[in-house]
């Protein structure tokens, strides 16, 4: 196609995987003003995109089956597809596992575990896809319905036997690998994102510049000068960058400061998605890559 992807639609969901892996999923527009849930799914080789197809599901989080290879998407009630390094696309379903997020309310947001995948979301659902597209729920320990309506947000972790999820009213949880924990929280805002960082701790995020540091037990409120809401957090290169739908800034110890990527002439931010050598900055309408040094448009 000429001119860009975003010329039809709007960036909701990215996973760069390597320097020269990664997928995105593109809303179309149009269809969006009609309420019509739909994805198209564009690949990234490092260095150009290609679509690699689409399916009427709304993504919510982009991962990926390391043993497989598969892409994969899951969508935000519960619609999964599968997308083999060959091309073909697969439907599965997040309801396999025995329930069912149509009727329990939206998936937000998920983390690769190895080869597996976790995905969380309202009523405090979590989710485990194992390689292969085998999908269970993985609830234990969670915190009784008494509170229902409340939810999950964001989850990640250092390995299957330490997982964090967090969400409404600052609900902090930990997996041990055999059941979740709640966890005490420094804050009862609502946390929308979650990293871990190699300084071995666990970072989260949310509204009026939140940003919160720990692990285990052990949790704090990271001051800063920033009134952003900030939408997302990952850690790139042993430091923490964090997105607003204005900017991206880095954690410089307990100080914040904006990111200049103006040679890139961007305009919309959102989300951040990271590996060892690249880190991607998804906005509706641009793509950006930073490789530590320099940074680039990918659309």
């Amino acid at each position: 196609m000429s001119g860009k992807f975003s010329d039809i639609g709007s960036y909701v969901a990215g996973g760069v995987f390597s320097r020269s892996s990664g997928v995105l999923a593109l809303s179309i527009d149009e269809m969006n003003a009609r309420n019509v849930a739909n994805s198209i799914f564009i690949g990234w080789d490092g260095s150009a995109t290609k679509p690699l197809g689409r399916k009427l599901i709304y993504t919510k989080f982009l991962g990926i089956d390391q043993e497989q290879g598969d892409i994969i998407a899951v969508g935000e009630y519960g619609e999964c597809i599968a997308i083999s390094p060959s091309g073909t696309l697969t439907e599965e379903s997040v309801s396999s596992s025995g329930s069912d997020p149509a009727n329990r309310g939206p998936l937000r947001g998920g983390v690769c575990v190895a080869s597996s995948i976790v995905v969380v979301g309202m009523d405090r659902q979590v989710y485990l896809r194992r390689p292969g597209g085998a999908w269970s729920t993985l609830e234990a320990g969670l915190p009784s319905a008494e509170t229902a309506g409340l939810g999950y947000e964001a989850v990640t972790a250092f390995s299957f036997q330490e997982m964090y999820a967090a969400g409404w009213d600052g609900e902090l949880v930990m997996f041990d690998g055999n059941k979740w924990h709640s966890i005490v929280s420094p804050t009862n805002q609502i946390l929308v994102s979650l990293t871990t960082g190699t300084d071995g701790f666990v970072y989260g995020c949310g509204r009026n510049g939140l940003v919160i540091r720990g692990r285990k037990d052990q949790w704090e409120v990271v001051d800063n000068d920033i009134v952003d809401d900030f939408w997302s957090i990952t850690w790139f290169q042993e430091a923490l960058y964090l997105s607003s739908m204005r900017g991206i800034y880095k954690l410089q110890g307990n100080s914040l400061s904006p990111i200049d990527v103006s040679v890139t002439a961007v305009e919309t931010f959102y989300a951040l998605s990271a590996t060892a050598d690249v880190l991607w900055s998804i906005g509706p309408k641009d793509v950006i890559v930073f490789d530590g040094n320099t940074w680039a448009r990918i659309d």
